[in-house]
């Protein structure tokens, strides 16, 4: 028999956001090698068509790709609709998709304001509220928000990010209350930097070095096992939670 922690995901949908890169894709890599169907949707047709691809190959579980806009509603249901006629009901929502551009508070217009609230908290939000009520009336579902260190601490530059990303802490904790009793878990992550690429570059090798307790930042497919593990059985009593996955950055500060 076993364990919690061996359980397989076979037979599970997996709806993941901002699939075409970056942490959604490792993610929809970890859960396909995992068993489960995989819908990817983006907004970047080009790196999604890349992405199915790239999926598809590890697994005979099925993969389905969606362009569209998490800022949209309409977008987002056509979406829900598409991955529950082509994979069936959605079991696990990784709501992945955000943006974070740097830019001083004192330069934003109010077009960057909303932009980045629209895509990073509205887009979780919108997700949710189209998934959710199929968790709801079968009485079991997971939805993991995509937050940040950012949203608890953050730095010049980031005034419109960490808006967002608090706003998801929080969206998150509510969302628990509201689901929590019709068998709905919702947690958040909690990355800091993400990414290998910054290593070609000495300095901010060094950089990396003195701000984080690891030595480093997360990879991709670090994250990724965090979402496989909050998507478990083994996590069914972890609700309304953020888990900061940060290599220890905001400690070492």
């Amino acid at each position: 028999m076993k364990s919690l922690l061996e359980e397989s995901f076979n037979g599970k949908v997996v709806f993941i956001t901002g699939a075409a890169h970056g942490i959604g894709l490792a993610t929809a890599r970890a859960f396909a090698s995992e068993g489960a169907a995989v819908f990817l949707q983006d907004v970047d047709a080009v790196r999604l068509a890349s992405a199915h691809d790239a999926v598809a190959s590890l697994t005979s579980s099925p993969v389905a790709p969606h362009v569209g806009d998490v800022r949209s509603l309409q977008d987002v249901q056509t979406a829900v609709e598409s991955c529950e006629s082509e994979l069936g009901p959605i079991d696990i929502l990784i709501n992945n998709a955000g943006i974070g551009p740097s830019q001083l508070s004192l330069d934003m217009t109010e077009e960057d304001w909303r932009f980045i609230l629209d895509v990073n908290l509205g887009g979780v939000f919108n997700v949710a509220k189209c998934i959710a009520p199929s968790m709801v009336a079968r009485g079991a579902g997971v939805i993991l928000n995509m937050a940040s260190s950012g949203g608890i601490a953050t730095e010049p530059g980031h005034a419109h990010y960490a808006a967002s990303k608090a706003g998801v802490l929080a969206l998150t904790r509510a969302m628990a209350h509201d689901l929590g009793p019709f068998g709905v878990r919702v947690c958040a992550l909690c990355p800091g930097d993400v990414g290998t690429h910054a290593w070609d570059n000495v300095e901010l090798a060094r950089l990396y070095r003195q701000r984080y307790a690891a030595g480093r930042p997360a990879s991709a497919e670090e994250i990724a096992a965090v979402y496989l593990f909050l998507a478990s059985g083994a996590a069914q009593n972890l609700n309304g939670s953020a888990f900061i996955v940060d290599g220890g950055m905001l400690a070492w500060e």
